[in-house]
């Protein structure tokens, strides 16, 4: 049985690193699927909301699928965060039998990805971030941190 992993965090928060990293140990029989490497074959790596988008994440759907029906294990390491998202992976999954795994990169902090987002060639910037943490991250209910002991 073929397995889907998809990631969840913040832009530079380490997803396509490790995705790169897990595909390398199995050259042939792990695949990384991303919608920002999809863009840029379709698009010239541009972020057009609407029907652009649509067309690239039926686009992604379609390979994912036709892996995981041919017995390949896929990461999709894109951000991952709307719930809505995770939802759908799964249901992609159990279309063809596959099971899923979450690989969660939401403990790396907000201001770790906007330095190494800074550092990057093709930055998406600290705004962008910052908005996806704000809108996706941020209201989410913390652990419980430790009291101090005096």
């Amino acid at each position: 049985m073929s397995t889907l992993i998809y990631t969840r965090g913040l832009p530079a928060s380490g997803k396509s690193t490790w995705a790169k990293a897990w595909v390398a140990q199995d050259v042939g029989g792990r695949v990384r699927v991303n919608k920002d490497d999809l863009r840029d074959m379709a698009h010239g790596g541009e972020f057009v909301k609407g029907a652009t988008e649509q067309h690239i994440n039926a686009i992604r759907d379609s390979i994912i699928l036709e892996l995981l029906r041919s017995g390949v294990d896929v990461v999709c390491d894109d951000t991952n965060l709307p719930e809505r998202t995770g939802h759908h992976l799964h249901q992609l999954a159990a279309k063809v039998g596959a099971s899923v795994q979450v690989k969660d990169f939401t403990h790396v902090p907000l201001g770790v990805c906007i330095q190494r987002d800074a550092a990057r060639p093709r930055s998406v910037g600290e705004h962008v971030i910052r908005d996806m943490h704000r809108a996706l991250l941020a209201k989410r209910p913390q652990p419980p941190r430790p009291v101090p002991r005096r």
